[in-house]
């Protein structure tokens, strides 16, 4: 774990952008694996004994984001850069899928709970809802409703909730049908456009390792591109004759100007003398 801290530390004090850096994600996953050790440790070294009871209960917790270390192998993996391009390529799908869900779930779950009351009897002294038995049901409120709705869309299905009457049966059935299709829909488009980009990177991949092969059919974009190439070549060359004429045209000049400076210097010194 002292590796993990030095290597950490050395990369923050070396990185041009400190704080840009510091919020990372990688970076932070970094962070949160370390901290536990020295937290444990600090805390050994002050109090002078081990953590027990419900501090060690929290140091316990806290030591499990040693295990978020494992989502930095996902950086390595083009798969799962993909899965996340897909992911984010596809947000509007997922947030129609939270919203079709919260839905489903709010009507689906407070349905069950009222559908239910009319095969219950309620106990004014214990205030649950009870069974023909005599044993508390299992909806007692709109909450335990969604809860059994969110395991039923789903299709989870724990049976720690199950309706009992006929109604209430009916719209289970209702629920889990509808909860399959909506997740059947964002789930296909998440899939066509993973398999769509996982099939362009392998052909782009593909075409970066195959060797070139020129065909018969490739000869005219060929020649018309060395067409393209030998015309821009040419203008080059003029533009490249032009500036030489005009630098000989200067030298020239230069050498006038040169040779008029020699007789002057000449004729002065004829009259000096």
């Amino acid at each position: 774990m002292m590796v993990f801290t030095f290597d950490y530390f050395a990369r923050l004090i070396f990185a041009p952008k400190k704080l840009p850096w510091f919020f990372k994600f990688v970076n932070m996953i970094d962070l949160l694996t370390v901290i536990p050790f020295w937290f444990e440790i600090i805390f050994i070294y002050v109090t002078g004994f081990h953590a027990l009871g419900q501090t060690s209960v929290v140091l316990r917790t806290i030591r499990m984001f040693r295990v978020l270390r494992v989502i930095k192998l996902t950086k390595y993996s083009a798969i799962s850069a993909l899965c996340v391009q897909s992911l984010i390529e596809c947000k509007e799908a997922f947030m129609l899928l939270f919203v079709s869900v919260s839905i489903l779930v709010i009507i689906s779950g407070g349905a069950v709970y009222y559908l239910e009351q009319t095969v219950l009897t309620f106990d004014p002294l214990l205030e649950v809802w009870l069974k023909k038995d005599g044993t508390p049901s299992a909806i007692q409120s709109i909450f335990s409703g969604c809860w059994w709705s969110i395991i039923t869309i789903s299709t989870v299905g724990y049976g720690d909730i199950v309706p009992e009457a006929i109604p209430g049966k009916i719209v289970a059935g209702f629920t889990a049908l509808v909860g399959i299709l909506v997740f059947a829909f964002p789930i296909s488009i998440f899939s066509t456009k993973f398999y769509s980009m996982y099939t362009e990177a392998t052909k782009k991949e593909e075409m970066k390792n195959a060797p070139q092969k020129v065909t018969i059919h490739d000869l005219p974009n060929i020649l018309r591109d060395l067409n393209q190439k030998q015309r821009d070549l040419r203008i080059i060359i003029k533009n490249l004759t032009s500036e030489l004429a005009d630098t000989d045209a200067k030298l020239e000049e230069l050498n006038m100007t040169i040779q008029e400076l020699g007789s002057i210097n000449v004729y002065y010194n004829v009259v000096d003398g």
